[in-house]
């Protein structure tokens, strides 16, 4: 497959929009001590981010861990027009058990953790829970590339998607490691440019995480996140 579709992390909407991104992920800028002009302004970011991606794009929220169940609740019922594929670390991440009760009480979008989870057996907590439909294993944090396929094969045997998050790997890091499983591929690169996504991924599944450097913020500073997900052809 010569091309995987990407989305691009941050508020920069329109700049994303700009380099091509039909894909964002924006950061929710509220949580409950802000009360209903916060909703607000969770809800006013999402909807400028699906105006600006149109209706065939891909909208998802980051929420920093800073939201609590009755409030993810609430935004999910608020945030349904506007087709939000995931929300993301909603809750501190060892929460196993009011991740499990968020899925059962929301059926509008996805929910996303792992990034703050280690090791095969925290998500093996996670999977026992039932706590989310998408895991973000993060290479550098969940126990190197080894860890990495052991968790994907765990997902991969219960039908749940993985799109490993965005580490702190160095560039020569970034782009030879690559993990492979009986039928997932994991792979991470660096693009200088914005236009292609790389082909290396391969196996019937594939969840790339890239780096793509800001050119406003030079090569190496303001380095936004960017993660493909598709799927590859047997």
């Amino acid at each position: 497959k010569a091309r995987i579709p990407a989305y691009c992390t941050g508020n920069d909407i329109e700049q994303h929009v700009e380099h091509g991104f039909k894909r964002l992920k924006v950061a929710m800028p509220a949580g409950p001590p802000r009360g209903e002009e916060g909703k607000r302004e969770n809800v006013e970011l999402v909807a400028r981010a699906r105006k600006a991606v149109g209706p065939d794009g891909d909208v998802m929220c980051d929420c920093w861990m800073s939201w609590d169940e009755q409030y993810t609740i609430e935004m999910c019922r608020l945030l349904e027009p506007y087709r939000v594929k995931w929300v993301e670390e909603v809750l501190p991440p060892y929460e196993f058990a009011g991740y499990g009760r968020l899925r059962r009480k929301i059926t509008s979008t996805n929910i996303a953790t792992g990034e703050h989870v280690y090791g095969r057996y925290g998500f093996r907590k996670l999977l026992d829970a039932d706590g989310a439909s998408i895991w973000q294993p993060d290479v550098t944090w969940c126990g190197g590339m080894s860890e990495l396929r052991k968790i994907g094969a765990l997902a991969e045997a219960y039908d749940i998607a993985v799109i490993p998050h965005t580490g702190y790997l160095s560039e020569s890091v970034s782009e030879s490691n690559q993990a492979e499983g009986p039928s997932n591929g994991l792979n991470r690169a660096l693009l200088r440019d914005r236009r292609h996504a790389p082909t290396r991924c391969r196996g019937r599944r594939a969840w790339c995480t890239l780096l793509v450097s800001n050119p406003s913020h030079g090569a190496r500073t303001g380095a936004q996140e960017v993660a493909a997900c598709g799927r590859l052809p047997s």
